[in-house]
């Protein structure tokens, strides 16, 4: 019987590397109580999408912005914070902006 590096005791396929992540939308605007979702991409060296990749979301700020798991910002009090996803050691970040609800619509 050959050996053909395929078998059973091959090694596992070498899993691609995250050269990028990028956080949508870059700037994210809420009012307070209100929530909304931010979305990641994730790369590799050569720009195709990996996926099933564990994302970390961290918020700079917790008593102004909160992040769930899934990306999922939840507007706390009134201020700014960054809000960033990281995957396999690699950050990106969204700039949260939280206002009061009689900003909304009078371009401050």
């Amino acid at each position: 019987a050959g050996c053909s590096g395929d078998g059973p005791g091959a090694p596992p396929a070498a899993r691609p590397r995250v050269a990028t992540v990028t956080v949508a939308p870059d700037t994210l605007r809420l009012t307070v109580g209100r929530d909304g979702p931010l979305s990641v991409a994730v790369r590799d060296s050569a720009g195709n999408v990996l996926s099933g990749r564990s994302v970390t979301w961290r918020s700079a700020t917790p008593t102004t912005a909160t992040v769930d798991s899934g990306g999922r910002v939840t507007a706390v009090a009134l201020g700014t914070s960054q809000v960033t996803a990281t995957v396999d050691g690699v950050s990106a970040s969204a700039a949260v902006l939280v206002v009061g609800a009689w900003l909304i619509g009078s371009g401050a």
